[in-house]
């Protein structure tokens, strides 16, 4: 049975939120005032999705079709009018329609089309994949080490990690809104497999330059 499509209040953004990241914004356009006021009257869930040309502020920007709902965890009201936000992301939608913004963006949304099991059987090719993509964050950490390693659990679902190691690289825009929209954990993991080889590349390079 094909989802029904729901309206969501959307907030645009010049990054890509991912499921399960969190989500820190400081609200001073009134629009969005006047949202967040709403929400955190109601269920708190709103939609992220990343400005394809434009600017955040003002509208009249151009937004990519598939983002990330959010939920609000935890809102304050500062002194100065401001509201500071934390919200963390939940999962993928798709906009059917954008809704005329008064005062603020929504649309029409369906959740993103996904497998139905996207792990269906252990081992292979998941295990591979996941093992290959840790083996890949580590050759990283060896030209780009950081401060602090975070764990890289590979007893999760695939999508699950690749959502995670997708917001540990800190990729650009261009190349995570790619990785989020992969409807195929096993491509977004392969997909991850080719972006990290190619900033071990270009972090080579620029070393050897210097």
């Amino acid at each position: 049975m094909l989802a029904q499509p729901s309206r969501l209040a959307m907030f645009p953004l010049s990054t890509v939120l991912f499921p399960l990241q969190p989500l820190p914004l400081q609200i001073f356009e009134p629009r969005y005032q006047v949202m967040f006021a709403e929400l955190l009257a109601g269920d708190g869930t709103f939609g992220v999705v990343l400005i394809e040309r434009g600017s955040e502020v003002g509208g009249n920007d151009v937004r990519h079709r598939v983002g990330t709902r959010a939920e609000v965890q935890r809102a304050e009201q500062l002194p100065d009018g401001r509201i500071a936000v934390l919200a963390r992301g939940v999962d993928r939608f798709f906009v059917q329609e954008w809704l005329p913004a008064d005062p603020y963006p929504v649309a029409m949304v369906v959740p993103f089309a996904e497998p139905a099991e996207s792990e269906p059987t252990p081992g292979a090719p998941f295990d591979e994949l996941k093992g290959a993509v840790i083996d890949k964050i580590e050759a990283w950490w060896v030209v780009a080490p950081p401060p602090n390693k975070p764990p890289v659990p590979i007893n999760i679902a695939a999508r699950v990690l690749a959502d995670y190691v997708s917001v540990l690289m800190g990729f650009g825009p261009f190349d995570a809104q790619q990785l989020l929209e992969c409807q195929d954990p096993q491509a977004q993991l392969r997909l991850l497999i080719e972006l990290i080889d190619d900033a071990i590349l270009l972090e080579t390079m620029r070393q050897d330059e210097d």
